[in-house]
């Protein structure tokens, strides 16, 4: 009885809204496997693979991924083979290391949900700080 008014709620909600013509979240994110793309500054697919979310009630999110580079760009940073992920989920904003522990030689991952995804951009940033960045997509499979 619950779920068949919460149902009749939800729809009734989703019967009244309107495009505004702005991007809608829909869907919040939850954990599971993404499909994982990072582009290059001129939109080339330069890596790609599969990462792992888990959130706590926090916002904390812990993982693995799993990632091979993909035609002649080299500066991808260390994110190509396998690894552990860590960082945090906020206010629908993701910040995650690829290298969480490590003091150098990182790729943080900086996005949004938005349609469905996660989407933002992607640094490779060492010592001398950026060293090179693109954007990403993080797709549920």
């Amino acid at each position: 009885m619950k779920i068949s008014m919460m149902l009749l709620v939800a729809g009734a909600l989703l019967a009244g809204c309107k495009d505004s013509g702005t991007a809608i979240t829909n869907h919040e994110p939850t954990p599971g496997v993404y499909l994982y793309k990072a582009s290059d500054p001129d939109t080339r697919v330069v890596v790609t693979g599969a990462l792992t979310i888990a959130i706590d009630d926090k916002g904390a999110v812990s993982g693995e991924w799993a990632f091979e580079k993909i035609g002649s760009f080299e500066e991808t940073g260390p994110q190509t083979g396998t690894g552990t992920l860590g960082g945090s989920i906020h206010n629908n904003e993701m910040l995650i290391n690829l290298n969480p522990g490590w003091a150098d030689n990182n790729v943080l991952l900086s996005g949004r949900w938005e349609r469905g995804a996660w989407r933002g951009t992607w640094s490779w940033v060492t010592f001398v700080g950026p060293t090179s960045g693109g954007t990403f997509e993080a797709t549920p499979l």
